[in-house]
């Protein structure tokens, strides 16, 4: 079943992650593309929610901006997360999960500049392609610094 698009005066909640080195723009161009989103649907912001550590943003537990504010959706809060694009979003498991769960039981509505209202399968198929990804950047990660490591080893120490 396709997700609606909320009514005039639904409560929203804004995301922005906070890396100015993505070519889609820095934090404060993300803030007013998602404001203006919210003005032209008539929307209530009820909050804008900024992670800006880069290892933290990962996690999405209670810690971070994106876990605060799936917290707050998954109890009625808002009916509606804006955010910039997907990619914006963490590529972890936990971090995605905080937010399905609350899209899920809530039936709070993921609305992103470039592709609109984000329909629940096209979240599900981005989470597992997502996830996928860093599972291969993880490996090559690994992969690269047991070859540096092996490097160190067989490297004859200069005298």
């Amino acid at each position: 079943m396709p997700n609606s698009l909320p009514s005039a005066g639904s409560r929203a909640f804004i995301y922005i992650s906070g890396s100015d080195d993505r070519p889609w723009g820095p934090v404060e161009q993300q803030r007013d593309i998602c404001r203006e989103i919210a003005r032209r649907h008539e929307w209530e912001i009820e909050g804008e929610f900024l992670d800006t550590n880069r290892r933290r943003r990962g996690r999405g537990d209670s810690r971070t901006a994106l876990g605060r504010m799936a917290y707050l959706a998954r109890r009625g809060h808002a009916e509606v997360i804006i955010l910039e694009s997907l990619d914006r979003l963490p590529r972890s498991a936990s971090a995605q999960s905080y937010l399905s769960e609350a899209m899920d039981e809530t039936g709070v509505v993921l609305m992103t500049a470039q592709a609109g209202v984000v329909e629940r399968l096209t979240f599900a198929i981005w989470r597992e392609m997502s996830t996928a990804w860093s599972e291969v950047h993880n490996h090559r990660v690994k992969r690269g610094l047991a070859r540096r490591k092996l490097s160190l080893a067989t490297t004859p120490a200069s005298a």
